[in-house]
């Protein structure tokens, strides 16, 4: 008990680290903050917390054995795939109801925001695994077809191409399996703009492609859907009355909520009888709603620690964050275990401390060289389109 206790506990302290590391970095990088009417900077910390909830587990998982059956080490990277789930359904149904969405830009932005990032990253790690890990092989078509694969954003699976355990390396990848899925929903499902006619949407697709049975046993995708439909949910709710939003602001945006969710976690995770918090299951997917509901309600009851830059700044490359701890947290296992034992909690503080810093620093740089060119990068071919002036409540994405 008093190791999941100091496991839960540093894993807010890292979180607490990453901002003065960040801050510390920028001063090189000079990543601007972004503003504007339309952006939501609760939403901003909300996607930095998520890929710092994702880190946090990835660096436990090399230390179960200190706390063995605990689901402590998972939770975080549970909640954090389903907070990027929430944010991705709100901010893209904010674009349908103001009527921001368009069909002519909607790819092309996407393709940039998502695909260079992670082909520098998927590429960068096959690069090392051929020169450093199997010593430059000769490459075959089996090499060739496998890396392909793997750089097809989970849909041809995750594959050993030179050496073993790419899982451990790029399996980030899964998740962004599920946001293509979504985008390619998103065109039809922008037909139905009133709240029955997509809720009739979203069951169709679950009883088409998936078994809504197992829904309640925890073992299927539907989950994922319910939590882009939850987080859609909440950009009709943006539209409520400005009385009925603050009163909503005040109550789920306040620390006596925070306090109340804290319990209901603690309380969850003492209730879990798996060693591994299931990410599918319908508690899980309410759980990190309670938190979701806590920046949603930010928006129309400001919290000051939100705006602080170094909030913010993790929020920006959370997605370079996201994609590139995974293989620099194995690789610091794999040359730290050389080293000394790391079976001890001193090795887990010290070791996931390390990670972390070279993590941001990974992601600052990613997010300079390869993010920011493509993201500002304007098409030459797209045609000008009616300009929507969107109310400053709603928050319509990039």
């Amino acid at each position: 008990m008093a190791f999941e206790v100091l496991f839960a506990v540093y894993s807010c302290a890292l979180y607490a680290l990453a901002l003065p590391v960040a801050t510390l970095f920028n001063r090189w990088a000079k990543v601007e903050p972004s503003g504007g009417k339309a952006f939501s900077h609760p939403l901003e910390a909300v996607r930095g917390i998520a890929a710092m909830m994702v880190f946090t587990t990835h660096s436990m998982m090399y230390f179960g054995n200190l706390i063995p059956g605990s689901p402590i080490p998972s939770f975080p990277g549970a909640v954090g795939v389903i907070l990027f789930f929430f944010l991705t359904g709100h901010l893209f149904w904010s674009q349908v109801l103001t009527g921001s969405f368009n069909y002519t830009t909607f790819f092309p932005k996407r393709l940039r925001r998502l695909v260079p990032a992670a082909t520098v990253m998927v590429g960068t790690v096959m690069f090392f695994d051929w020169l450093v890990l199997a010593r430059m092989p000769s490459l075959t078509f089996d090499h060739i077809m496998l890396l392909v694969r793997n750089l097809a954003f989970g849909f041809g699976g995750t594959n050993d191409v030179f050496f073993p355990e790419t899982v451990q390396r790029i399996n980030v990848i899964w998740s962004l399996k599920w946001e293509w899925l979504f985008y390619l929903w998103l065109p039809l499902a922008s037909c139905f703009k009133s709240l029955p006619a997509i809720t009739g949407f979203l069951i169709f697709l679950i009883m088409v492609f998936m078994d809504p049975r197992q829904i309640v046993g925890g073992n299927s995708d539907a989950i994922f859907l319910l939590a882009f439909f939850l987080g859609g949910l909440m950009s009709y709710a943006d539209r409520l009355k400005p009385q009925v939003l603050d009163t909503l602001g005040r109550i789920l945006a306040s620390p006596y909520f925070a306090i109340l969710w804290i319990a209901v976690i603690a309380l969850y995770i003492r209730g879990l009888d798996v060693p591994i918090a299931p990410v599918r299951s319908i508690p899980l997917l309410l759980v990190s709603f309670g938190i979701f509901l806590y920046f949603w309600a930010s928006k129309h009851n400001p919290q000051k620690w939100i705006f602080a830059p170094s909030v913010q700044l993790i929020g920006k490359i959370s997605y370079s964050l996201y994609l590139w701890h995974l293989v620099i947290n194995w690789y610091v296992i794999k040359v730290s275990a050389k080293l000394f034992n790391t079976s001890s909690i001193f090795a887990y503080m010290t070791l996931s401390a390390v990670m972390l810093v070279i993590a941001v620093a990974v992601a600052m740089a990613s997010y300079i060289v390869v993010e920011r060119p493509f993201m500002t990068r304007k098409p030459s071919t797209v045609p000008e389109t009616k300009r929507v002036d969107v109310p400053e409540r709603l928050y319509i994405g990039e």
